[in-house]
């Protein structure tokens, strides 16, 4: 690539860049009710995931915390976001997330299997000892061989 095609290029990247951050501001300033459920339906599609995450770790605490069974659902399989979503949901304030954050995973294992067990017990083994050891006890018993599984790969 020669030096003037770079630089074209790298041009109408910084005036994309600009108007991708006047959009951001004119969102969070004129439509910050609305986002947490636009951050929510957009975390199921694919091609909006990235940007979903992106915009709800900006979101403020209050509507972030709208947000955490959703963060869990994207944490609790194993695609490329799910580092993201647990940088995520780990920045939370740790006592509230400790409060919350078994309630907000429940339905994700009641209905999930092997998947979801061990990439939420990863989770957990980076937020709180005690908190992994109670998904430890309670994939131990499950009645899944798969889910009791999982246990023995940590």
């Amino acid at each position: 690539m020669d030096k003037g095609s770079a630089l074209r290029l790298w041009n109408e990247y910084v005036i994309t860049r600009e108007r991708s951050e006047k959009l951001r501001y004119q969102l969070f300033s004129e439509h910050l009710d609305a986002l947490p459920q636009l951050v929510r339906e957009s975390l199921s599609d694919p091609h909006h995931l990235m940007f979903s995450l992106e915009i709800g770790a900006e979101l403020p605490l209050e509507n972030r915390k709208e947000l955490l069974a959703d963060f869990l659902a994207v944490a609790s399989y194993g695609g490329g976001h799910v580092v993201r979503a647990r940088e995520i949901i780990r920045a939370f304030p740790s006592d509230w997330l400790l409060e919350n954050i078994e309630s907000a995973a429940a339905p994700l294992l009641e209905h999930g299997g092997a998947e979801e067990y061990r990439r939420l017990l990863e989770l957990y083994v980076q937020v709180d000892r005690q908190l992994a050891l109670r998904l430890v006890e309670r994939a131990s018993t499950h009645e899944d061989p798969e889910v009791r599984d999982v246990v023995l790969d940590i």
